[in-house]
């Protein structure tokens, strides 16, 4: 019996086994054996993916893997589960919260997208600067800078600015004016953007449905789900430019079904 320790050191010793009876064969003939896309076979052996039950299963089959052989990899897929649950968690924990008192001293839209123009290339903390690439004052950008550091958005030190990474906000249901405030400023933003933006800068689509209202809740995890797997596949790599994912989901009709 095959002894596993690692799935992805197991798929290149079997993929240079196989290179060594046929020096022509690839990688790319080996995910088409294991019946896997070429990219998603790279991205697993590169540490870019964690191979899923369904892909493993599919290799369990093209490998032949006997039972024993085939429970071990099951259970190196849930030990690697369990250290990205832990590691999230961890993370997650590690946060620290930024309240509604803050957030209101916060509120002004070009505050989070000052910290958004810093992870781009070519950044700096540069008032002249800053004010040009978001089109707002330079009284505007010293305001910003000052409440970022007030409620420890951003610190200073003999380098200059730096973020404090390690904040998050989540005022899903919480009623506030300045949330509200903030929203409204973006929808207008948004407005101005079909106006004065080119279709192939932008993207602007709605859809009407009736629904059950009963399942509202699980429609904004839904929203909030798409909205964190959207900032974890796009804030990757180089960055030159700041965006708004801007998402409403609102009631069209009125009063209730029995009027």
């Amino acid at each position: 019996m095959r002894t596993i320790n690692c799935y992805r050191q197991l798929l290149k010793q079997e993929l240079i086994k196989r290179i060594e009876v046929n020096p022509k064969y690839s990688q790319r003939a080996f995910a088409r054996n294991l019946h896997l896309a070429p990219g998603e076979l790279s991205e697993i052996l590169n540490y870019k993916r964690n191979l899923s039950l369904k892909s493993a299963i599919k290799i369990v089959k093209a490998l032949g893997l006997n039972k024993e052989e085939s429970q071990n990899l099951i259970n190196l897929l849930e030990k690697d589960f369990l250290v990205k649950n832990t590691k999230e968690e961890s993370q997650a924990r590690d946060k620290k919260q930024l309240s509604i008192e803050m957030f209101k001293i916060v509120s002004s839209w070009y505050c989070f997208a000052i910290l958004n123009l810093s992870e781009c290339q070519n950044f700096k903390w540069e008032e002249k600067y800053i004010a040009k690439r978001l089109g707002i004052t330079i009284h505007e950008v010293k305001h910003a800078i000052q409440s970022m550091q007030n409620v420890g958005l951003i610190e200073k030190s003999a380098d200059g600015y730096s973020v404090v990474a390690n904040f998050v906000f989540s005022p899903e249901g919480i009623p506030s004016e300045a949330i509200k405030k903030y929203h409204a400023k973006i929808l207008d933003m948004a407005k101005t953007a079909i106006y004065t933006q080119p279709i192939e800068e932008r993207e602007f689509s709605s859809t009407g449905m009736a629904i059950d209202h009963t399942q509202i809740e699980n429609f904004k995890k839904d929203i909030k789900r798409f909205r964190e797997k959207m900032m974890q596949k796009y804030t990757k790599g180089n960055k030159t430019k700041v965006y708004q994912l801007q998402i409403s989901f609102f009631e069209l009709t009125q009063g209730d079904d029995n009027a």
